[in-house]
């Protein structure tokens, strides 16, 4: 059902050119991925009894000022950025990225061994109020549960990502595209998925509450019915609706 367009874009374009796939419309496309640190790094946070530590951190104009704030144990007198899982491919972009803004002077980039290895680092520097400063994407349950900000780059520009990836990460779209015969099998649900639609924020809140509760999709999906209504009801008839209301 969902694509995410630009990561399959030969497949997906070849599937609608011959008319074997048929694109319903967007699900999301307020996805992200890009540089950030702990919101409690620039903001501080009063609750933790946590200091503002780089209250000027904005760009990445403004990162050779810290790296000693996020000094790399290894080599003290570089900063490091925990980057993205050697293979994936925005472990390519980040490093030319660091070249084409200058930071590879003052920064390591670390390339942690699993996804899960670097959910780790943040976690665990998060949970201790320390500083960290890496490469994160959404939606995921670490934006469901953590309060992070975006180190700002320039905007998405096409020449600039072509040459050294200067710019923003681009969103992806995330597509419902169904098979050609679906509309003539199930014309219901292929109503229902025109209207379906999401948002990052909402899909790495669900994703959060499977990490916290340890449950799954199916729970999952319970709980999005009975504390989303506001969102899932305009998908469906109120005649619909109310009938799963009352199955809660």
């Amino acid at each position: 059902m969902e694509i995410w367009v630009q990561n399959a874009q030969e497949a997906y374009d070849k599937g609608i050119a011959d008319g074997s796939f048929i694109d319903l419309g967007t699900n999301f496309n307020d996805n992200v991925q890009g540089m950030f640190v702990p919101a409690y790094v620039v903001k501080g946070d009063p609750g933790r009894g946590i200091e503002p530590m780089a209250p000027d951190l904005k760009s990445y104009t403004d990162l050779p000022n810290y790296k000693d704030l996020f000094r790399d144990p290894e080599v003290p007198n570089m900063g490091r950025f925990y980057g993205a899982v050697p293979g994936w491919e925005a472990d390519h972009i980040i490093t030319e990225k660091f070249d084409t803004y200058g930071l590879s002077q003052y920064y390591n980039v670390f390339r942690p061994g699993s996804g899960a290895s670097l959910a780790s680092s943040l976690v665990s520097a998060y949970e201790k109020g320390q500083p960290w400063f890496g490469y994160y994407w959404g939606p995921t349950w670490i934006f469901g549960k953590l309060d992070l900000i975006q180190i700002e780059e320039p905007p998405y520009n096409e020449e600039l990502w072509n040459n050294g990836y200067g710019c923003q990460f681009p969103a992806v779209d995330v597509n419902i595209v169904v098979h050609k015969d679906l509309p003539e099998q199930a014309p219901e649900i292929v109503e229902f998925l025109k209207k379906y639609k999401m948002k990052s924020d909402i899909i790495s809140e669900a994703l959060a509450y499977m990490t916290d509760e340890g449950v799954e999709a199916d729970q999952a999906a319970i709980w999005f019915l009975r504390e989303k209504q506001d969102i899932w009801t305009t998908w469906v008839s109120d005649e619909i609706a109310e009938k799963v209301k009352q199955k809660l």
